[in-house]
């Protein structure tokens, strides 16, 4: 019997571009003068309208736009020049990163590079689904090689997971049933309302057709890539379903592919990743990304602070962008300061640069390594960046539908971390990032590219059960 595999683009290396509008964060020094003039009503003199207010850990954070049709660097200018504004910063628009990648595809070894990995994918796919089981892709995602590779078998005799990470992502699937049962309620900053489904960014239409179908049937010997025309991708999955009985139809692939749709799945797929390594962990979807992969920076800062008031132990940002914000970076200190660990993807553009979240000094940047636990071609690298590296490539997790998939990318190498971060909270509940850079550097070295090398969750165990007083 043929098996289901479909490949489609998702891209998790974010870049910036400014908004249609222009859109600050506003921090104003005193929240009322002796006039008593409020802050917002100050907001409103200036011919401001505010959008979302923030509350951070040292005041709120409001988050404003300018009808002024004119440059925003000229706009803060302007808006410095009064005596109670503490601070100006453009909130930026976060998108998939077209036009680098636009370049990078002039080189010929590059492409073939990332074209060879997502054969090698769709083939990896193929071997994990056994001929006539129908529960063979679930078999196959709790059993994968990524097991064998971390001990996990050995690990959750004694430990699997304890805490709250928090994803900030595209949202989550909640009626996975790989995830049942291990979510907490969320919130939707896209929405801006409570939960965090994925399945809100699609079309009801789209969304009910694609959880009552199955995934295109393709011959054996084909490896088929949507949209052939985006030839930028830098992160691909293959879709496994555990039924054969109905067929997705090409109109409803083509959906998928679409620019529309490229990043629907990836929350969920992080999630997974997550769960099977602390399925002890509870996860707290926060979603930021829109389906089609965009998002801005005072929805990641909002999801950060949110994260921090309501519990969560670790926060995993399995995205990046290379303008460096203030105000995330502010987000970020807030929560390394509460003793919350910061998870971030180094990025896929194969380069050794700086990204942030990642190259933050506080945040626990990941790199992805291949089955043969080299580099991946895909996954930024450098000193500056990358604190330990993880499995990248040749690795299943959950897909909305009850699906599953073949995933590559540094994405889903920072999400096994979190859920190893998530681990350690089983041997010492007080935690903080000190204390797991400390246990991270037991990694397998693999060069100075690489961190730590390449992530020995054993060890990590092992050190920190020998070394719980340790503090900064």
């Amino acid at each position: 019997m043929r098996r289901l595999i479909i490949l489609v683009p998702i891209l998790i290396s974010f870049a910036t571009s400014a908004l249609a509008e222009n859109r600050f964060f506003v921090r104003v020094g005193s929240t009322q003068t002796a006039t008593g003039e409020s802050a917002e009503q100050l907001l409103e003199r200036l011919g401001l309208r505010l959008v979302r207010t923030v509350a951070s850990g040292d005041g709120k954070i409001y988050v404003v736009s300018s009808p002024l049709e004119m440059p925003s660097s000229v706009i803060a200018e302007l808006l410095e020049s009064e005596p109670r504004i503490r601070m100006v910063e453009s909130v930026r628009k976060l998108r998939l990163s077209g036009e680098s990648m636009d370049r990078r595809w002039r080189d010929r070894r590059s492409r073939l590079a990332h074209e060879e990995a997502l054969i090698r994918a769709a083939d990896f796919a193929r071997g994990q689904v056994g001929s006539g089981d129908e529960s063979s892709a679930e078999t196959s995602y709790r059993h994968q090689a990524l097991q064998r590779r971390l001990r996990l078998a050995a690990v959750h005799r004694n430990y699997d997971g304890a805490g709250i990470v928090a994803i900030i992502d595209t949202g989550i699937d909640p009626e996975h049933p790989a995830l049942a049962g291990g979510l907490i309620s969320g919130y939707d900053f896209v929405l801006d309302r409570e939960g965090a489904s994925e399945w809100s960014g699609l079309a009801p239409a789209l969304s009910a057709q694609l959880q009552q179908s199955t995934v295109a049937v393709l011959d054996q010997s084909t490896v088929a890539v949507l949209d052939q025309s985006t030839v930028a991708v830098l992160d691909q999955f293959a879709i496994l379903n555990q039924s054969t009985v109905a067929v997705l139809d090409q109109e409803l692939i083509d959906r998928l592919s679409s620019d529309e749709y490229r990043a629907f799945g990836h929350g969920t797929l992080v999630a997974g990743l997550v769960r099977l390594v602390a399925p002890g962990a509870s996860i707290m979807p926060l979603r930021a990304f829109r389906a089609d992969g965009s998002s801005s920076t005072d929805d990641i800062v909002d999801a950060i602070y949110y994260a921090v008031a309501h519990g969560a132990d670790v926060i995993n940002m399995s995205f990046s962008f290379q303008s460096f914000s203030p105000e995330v970076m502010r987000a970020v200190n807030a929560a390394t300061r509460r003793g919350v660990v910061c998870v971030a993807a180094a990025g896929n553009l194969g380069e050794s640069l700086l990204v942030y979240p990642a190259s933050l000094d506080n945040v626990t940047g990941v790199a992805a390594v291949t089955a043969t636990r080299e580099r991946s071609s895909l996954s930024n690298f450098g000193e500056d960046l990358v604190s330990i590296a993880a499995p990248g490539e040749e690795v299943l997790s959950t897909y909305p539908g009850g699906r599953y998939a073949s995933v590559f990318g540094t994405s889903f190498s920072a999400a096994i971390v979190s859920g190893a971060i998530a681990l350690l909270y089983d041997v010492d509940g007080d935690v903080d990032q000190y204390v797991t850079e400390k246990a991270l550097a037991m990694g397998r070295p693999r060069s100075g590219e690489l961190g730590h090398g390449e992530l020995n969750l054993i060890g990590a165990l092992r050190w920190l059960r020998q070394n719980r007083s340790v503090k900064q």
